[in-house]
């Protein structure tokens, strides 16, 4: 009797998933997740993907001015008979200005790639998803024709492949989007916006455009031949704030770009591989102690076995 309820148990299960196969392959399984908030998180994901996109644009801009700015004022000189270049007293400040020039342009092509990322992941979810129920069908099919065989192992071990693919794809990606742009709002966000507005001030006093197109710092220099220590003040000074919000703008677009994301996936896939073993160790248990069960039934009721 046990034999037979796990036949026609495996049959209903068989039935289930070539039910869902066709459904999968219709595009309505995919209607449905997405209805029940998958939409909702992959919009979610888009809206902050795009505003840290032309946030990150906007910094780089601000950068951008202030990096050619400083390039134009290491080729200045203070006048015949000094022979001193300002390049030499404002390369540090280069320097940090063109880390954090880098780092933006590395976090906004980051930002773009996952957009592509997301979009990639859309279109792949569906097939995806199919693959993990045709083997799943094939694996079931397989043990009920087959229980005990070693073509079972390699099968379920691809099926379980393909299974934390699907839900990486479905859920784990997404998720980890999610996670990071909460992490984001709460830590880094508030550093980013002061660093971004302080960024702008600063470009303001140092390179003011004026009616006669010359910069502020550059005309001074001009008009400052022989007060080199006022200069170099001013932009020792200056090198202090830059460095602050260097800093701040580098350790801000890493988290939110890399280690938000990528520890938040990291756990969400192991958590995942954890569950999956657990599931089917659960099974093969189940599915050894009914094949134990069923041999020794066999052999230690040999009568009631042959009348069934």
């Amino acid at each position: 009797m046990s034999l037979l309820k796990r036949k026609v148990k495996s049959a209903l299960i068989l039935l289930l998933l070539c039910a869902l196969i066709i459904l999968t392959l219709t595009g309505q399984t995919q209607r449905f997740v997405r209805n029940v908030g998958l939409k909702h998180l992959h919009h979610h994901n888009q809206q902050y993907l795009q505003t840290s996109l032309n946030q990150s644009l906007a910094t780089f801009a601000v950068l951008s001015g202030i990096k050619v700015g400083l390039a134009i004022l290491e080729g200045s000189e203070l006048g015949v008979g000094f022979g001193l270049e300002v390049g030499d007293a404002v390369q540090s400040t280069y320097d940090y200005v063109d880390l954090a020039w880098r780092t933006v342009l590395s976090a906004s092509a980051i930002l773009m790639g996952t957009q592509f990322l997301l979009h990639a992941s859309k279109l792949l979810e569906p097939w995806c998803l199919s693959v993990t129920l045709i083997l799943a069908f094939i694996a079931k099919l397989l043990f009920l024709i087959f229980p005990g065989h070693r073509v079972l192992r390699p099968v379920k071990d691809l099926t379980v492949f393909a299974l934390i693919l699907t839900v990486s794809l479905y859920l784990l990606l997404p998720l980890s989007i999610w996670g990071g742009s909460r992490l984001s709002r709460a830590i880094t966000a508030p550093a980013l916006n002061e660093a971004d507005s302080d960024l702008t001030r600063i470009r303001g006093e140092l390179f003011p455009e004026t009616k006669d197109g010359q910069n502020g710092l550059a005309g001074r220099l001009k008009e400052a031949k022989n007060t080199f220590d006022q200069i170099t003040h001013m932009i020792v000074a200056k090198t202090k704030d830059l460095s602050l919000l260097v800093l701040k703008i580098i350790a801000g677009y890493l988290f939110d770009t890399l280690i938000f994301p990528l520890v938040l996936f990291v756990l969400f896939f192991y958590f995942t591989r954890i569950a999956a073993r657990y599931i089917f160790e659960i099974q093969r248990q189940q599915s050894f102690h009914e094949d134990l069960e069923m041999l020794l039934n066999k052999y230690l009721h040999p009568k009631s076995h042959s009348n069934a």
